[in-house]
């Protein structure tokens, strides 16, 4: 049945203040909800998930990443992050306005509903790495057993994937709250992982030429795209502690590029998830700084959710972001 104009705002003002007076909706999960997240993780494979070479956009086990890490919704993008754009009353009502033309079929003002439109309204939630993408590519390029390592760890998608799998993962990032979050989500889970994982704190340029060489199977990481998003108020951060992309490139990209060569054991995998942005060439200069000894492999399609309004056009469902590939030779 189609409400009134005076009817829908009427409900309007009542889901404003409903949400006004429970506060931001953080994701929550139960035990038994971890415990099916991860069984349902464990259960997808490589080809369910690499196809063509594009990584679908499966969310699977991406709600159990988040969980770990709250401040996600915190972390500003494009000037304003979700949870400040929930605590101004018109962006909050517009969000709940366009809630319930995204999701008419739906409890289009519940918890999940709400944290979307959010996440959508002005593009102010930062994303995370799918976990079900991380398993496939630790599956299709690292051995049972192996080492993996990831220098921009950020919110535990990576991590997670790792942990399904028989696999010991060295995670790296100079954010404390992500920090945090990757070591709750290792200890929480403990009981439930395959792998294993290490989490250090620090700036990756800074600790990479401490590790040994050739001590990775595989190198799997998503960096920060120079200051498009600040995780962090701390000076550790690139985009603080570089004042220029020319700055970040010599400081941050360059020399992450070829000590995560150095680390690589032969015949290992180098994946970066990076991309141009205007006046930021940033994966034409990653393919560019990486030795030309190392044999380049096709890109894959990292394929992401549009906006919803977009979605009615299938054209325009998906987003893509490339996955630059490349292998060590097995031989010098």
């Amino acid at each position: 049945m189609r409400l009134s104009r005076r009817s829908q705002r009427r409900w309007l003002d009542r889901a404003v203040a409903y949400w006004r007076s429970r506060g931001f909706p953080y994701p929550e999960l139960t035990r038994s909800q971890i415990e099916a997240d991860v069984r349902a993780l464990r259960r997808v494979e490589p080809h369910q998930v690499l196809v063509d070479q594009h990584a679908t956009a499966s969310t699977v086990g991406l709600r159990l990443a988040n969980a770990y890490h709250p401040q996600i919704w915190e972390i500003r993008r494009h000037g304003r992050s979700a949870v400040d754009c929930f605590l101004d009353d018109h962006r909050l009502r517009a969000a709940l306005e366009k809630s319930a033309r995204f999701y008419p079929n739906r409890r289009c003002w519940n918890a999940q509903c709400v944290r979307s439109v959010l996440r959508f309204q002005h593009r102010s939630r930062v994303s995370n790495f799918r976990p079900a993408v991380a398993r496939a590519l630790y599956q299709r390029f690292s051995p049972e057993g192996g080492r993996v390592l990831d220098f921009a760890a950020g919110f535990g998608g990576r991590l997670l994937g790792a942990l399904t799998l028989s696999r010991h993962y060295t995670g790296i990032d100079p954010a404390l709250r992500q920090v945090e979050g990757l070591r709750w989500m290792t200890a929480d889970l403990a009981d439930l992982a395959t792998g294993t994982a290490e989490i250090v704190k620090g700036c990756a340029e800074d600790l990479l030429p401490l590790l040994p060489a050739r001590a990775y199977d595989a190198i799997l990481s998503s960096p920060p795209y120079f200051d498009t998003e600040e995780y962090d108020s701390a000076a550790e951060q690139s985009c603080h502690r570089y004042g220029t992309y020319s700055d970040w490139l010599e400081g941050f990209l360059a020399p992450v590029i070829e000590q995560g060569c150095r680390l690589l054991r032969p015949g290992g995998v180098f994946l970066l998830n990076v991309k141009d942005q205007p006046g930021r060439p940033i994966a034409r200069d990653a393919r560019r700084l990486v030795p030309r000894s190392f044999r380049r492999g096709r890109a894959l399609r990292l394929m992401m959710p549009a906006l919803p309004h977009l979605r009615a056009n299938k054209a325009c469902a998906y987003l893509w972001e490339p996955i630059l590939v490349w292998r060590r030779p097995r031989r010098p």
